[in-house]
């Protein structure tokens, strides 16, 4: 199937590839880690600033490093953290383990200015460690971790969930603002006080999304629905408002804006003024199956979000086309409606893992089984652990990096300039156009794309 370009003027085809090796996009692979667990790993997400990057991997037992062999964390009970952050070859300038008593599992990483943030969850009886993580809670808390470059800890935040009904809190996303306020997302069961507000509780254990602003400037909102609403995004938009999408089941309604679903499961997206917290328009998109919400970016007053769709994403009275099996559609929407629309499929199966974007280029992070044809190449997987890290503008797409593996799972895309990052879970060795050579065996592996 071609790529599509769905504009007020209908579906108009084309297989023309984007800008060429001399265009913008990342011109080569710059670096890649892989590491071991014995039981679980994973890395969530990779982030890049000027000639540092950090990335944290989250796991149970003991955690090797695959090049060296060496065991780089010690593992027990629970879930724990190994902070990383290295220079522009991948070498590392400085660790940090995170442990807590049952749980400190972080989920994603930013760098902002001379500061690296956390976001993650932490639970368990107060060991007196000293450990960043060894914060406290009967139950899970969400929590933010602040660095400096030196590796020094800045400072903790922890966002208090309590109660009966599975009170269980985690944070998933953060995002520097500049001036050292920090966006945070995540999930929340009964109760939880951020900045000491109270947000509506939810109905079960983390069925409630939270979205708060932490520092100077301080506003939160917790969105308590029936069914999950689980956030999916939180990006930074050049004006300082913020992109932030997730998925919701039947109607919903969503920082003031009742949704109404297309059918089963959906994607909600909202633009917020990053100073007040109020929305500047909140949508929802989806077809009559179940869809998933693959990532969000800014865009000048709108935002793009991907969604994989097992049928036709409905737009009003039209739908857009759909090649059949699992395809990934990307929406550039805005206070007015969808004002583009790009649909990658082919028969089979593929499955958005990441959005980011560099200036007006969206790069897009897909997992597929089965032929596709996308800029005028026809690309087919070798495994069913293929994926392609796509560049996208608004008449084009190119490929620029097809990873073959007979077992492996893409798992997130990030970034937004200088630099990718990509991240993945392997049983087989992962290869590259671009050079990513990750040999045969189990783990967990990051890479980084250089924009240059």
């Amino acid at each position: 199937m071609s790529v599509g370009l769905v504009a007020s003027c209908g579906r108009v085809g084309f297989d023309e590839p984007g800008p060429d090796a001399a265009g913008a996009g990342p011109t080569r692979l710059q670096w890649s880690r892989s590491f071991t667990s014995p039981g679980f790993a994973r890395i969530y997400n990779v982030a890049t600033a000027g000639q540092t990057s950090a990335f944290v991997v989250t796991h149970a037992d003991d955690l090797l490093d695959r090049a060296s062999g060496a065991t780089v964390a010690g593992g027990s009970t629970g879930v724990r953290s190994f902070l990383l952050a290295v220079d522009e070859v991948g070498a590392t300038r400085w660790s940090q383990p995170l442990v807590a008593e049952n749980f400190c599992d972080i989920r994603s990483a930013d760098l902002g200015g001379d500061e690296l943030v956390l976001a993650g969850l932490t639970q368990g009886a107060v060991l007196g460690s000293g450990n960043p993580c060894d914060l406290g809670g009967a139950v899970q808390q969400p929590m933010l971790l602040r660095f400096g470059l030196d590796g020094a800890v800045r400072g903790t935040t922890t966002f208090t969930a309590s109660g009966s009904n599975g009170a269980n809190g985690q944070a998933w996303y953060a995002r520097h603002t500049g001036g050292g306020d920090v966006v945070s997302a995540g999930i929340y069961g009964d109760a939880l006080r951020v900045d000491g507000v109270d947000l509506p509780p939810g109905p079960t254990c983390c069925d409630a999304t939270f979205v708060a602003r932490s520092g100077a400037t301080r506003w939160s909102h917790g969105l308590s629905d029936d069914q999950d609403l689980y956030p999916r995004g939180v990006e930074l938009a050049d004006d300082g408002d913020l992109c932030l999408a997730g998925r919701f089941i039947d109607d919903a309604t969503i920082l003031g804006r009742a949704l109404v679903s297309a059918g089963g499961v959906d994607v909600w997206v909202a633009r917020v003024d990053g100073l007040t917290g109020q929305a500047r328009f909140v949508a929802a998109y989806g077809s009559a199956g179940d869809d998933d919400p693959a990532g969000v970016t800014a865009s000048d007053t709108g935002c793009v979000i991907a969604l994989t769709t097992p049928s036709a994403v409905v737009l009003g009275d039209r739908e857009l086309p759909h090649a059949g099996g699992r395809d990934v559609a990307v929406l550039h929407v805005d206070g007015s409606g969808v004002r583009a629309s790009q649909v990658l499929g082919g028969p089979g199966v593929e499955q958005g893992s990441g959005l980011s974007r560099d200036g007006a280029t969206r790069y897009l992070l897909v997992s597929f089984d089965s032929p596709i044809r996308i800029g005028g190449t026809d690309l087919t997987p070798r495994g069913p652990g293929d994926a392609l890290l796509i560049a996208l503008d608004d008449t084009s797409a190119r490929v620029v990096d097809h990873l073959r593996s007979d077992a492996a799972i893409v798992a997130g895309l990030s970034g937004n300039g200088p630099a990718l990052g990509l991240t993945g879970v392997f049983a087989a060795a992962v290869t590259s156009e671009r050079g990513l050579a990750v040999d045969a065996g189990d783990g967990v592996f990051a890479v980084v794309y250089a924009l240059d």
